[in-house]
């Protein structure tokens, strides 16, 4: 008889715990699973401030649904849309909070972005070595011809003021300064070019032409040697930079009710 009774009472609490994990699974906040911390956070403020509705995961949802439908619709119709045919919920919310974080900031200057002149010159100071370095650059000035005018600019190519007869004749000729800076953009989608332009000493000459036929002059200024910008020159691109380095530091330790 006890042995009956020890195992019902065991047969009860184990249905007694498995009902209390089920309720306690059903009761955890899902939100934990679909975005990280510093996604909630941002979804927060961008409700606070009234830049979205809601922040709730079904909301959001709702408006990604919308926005695929509205997609797919102006595919059938042959419109042009931007972005994907279709967002995922992680697209969208990337999405979203890309093209709402510069006013989200700019709302949160002076409340939550309290600082002062000093703060974004004290970063400056600790930061200049990667925040304010302009590179080293070759220099030169560039005439460029049409397919029909490259026969003139070789002419004047071998002119000692060959700058200044370009600039004589500017329904014949384009005249410009240009630098470039190694590693650039520019010369990796020009590495041969580059490379020639970089291994030549003031006022060298080197006349070349595209594949389009177009002929270009490039005459060598020099060398601009690599420094740190001073503050007031990158002022305004160091406050931004401070205010996106202080914005990300709110998202990721501060919890917002």
């Amino acid at each position: 008889m006890r042995g009956r009774i020890l195992r019902l009472l065991l047969s009860m609490a184990a249905v007694f715990l498995l009902s209390a994990c089920t309720g306690t699974e059903k009761e955890a906040d899902p939100r934990a699973e679909r975005f990280d911390t510093r996604t909630e956070q941002f979804l927060k403020y961008a409700r606070q401030y009234g830049l979205i509705e809601s922040d709730e995961y079904s909301d959001l949802e709702a408006q990604l649904e919308k926005e695929n439908e509205q997609r797919e619709k102006a595919v059938e119709q042959g419109r042009v849309i931007y972005g994907p045919t279709q967002y995922t919920m992680e697209t969208y919310i990337k999405y979203i909070c890309g093209s709402m974080e510069p006013l989200l900031i700019e709302k949160m200057k002076g409340k939550e972005l309290a600082y002062t002149e000093e703060d974004v010159r004290s970063y400056y100071e600790e930061n200049k070595e990667h925040i304010a370095v302009q590179e080293a650059a070759m220099q030169f000035e560039v005439v460029i011809a049409s397919r029909e005018n490259k026969g003139l600019l070789k002419k004047i190519s071998r002119e000692e003021a060959a700058i200044e007869c370009a600039e004589l004749s500017t329904d014949v000729f384009t005249v410009s300064e240009m630098e470039f800076q190694e590693n650039s953009v520019v010369y990796n989608r020009n590495p041969e070019l580059m490379e020639h332009l970089f291994g030549m000493e003031p006022e060298d000459r080197y006349l070349t032409e595209d594949t389009e036929g177009s002929a270009y002059l490039y005459v060598c200024k020099g060398k601009k040697e690599s420094c740190i910008l001073p503050y007031e020159q990158v002022k305004e691109r160091v406050e931004n930079m401070y205010l996106r380095s202080e914005f990300e530091k709110i998202l990721s330790q501060e919890t917002l009710s």
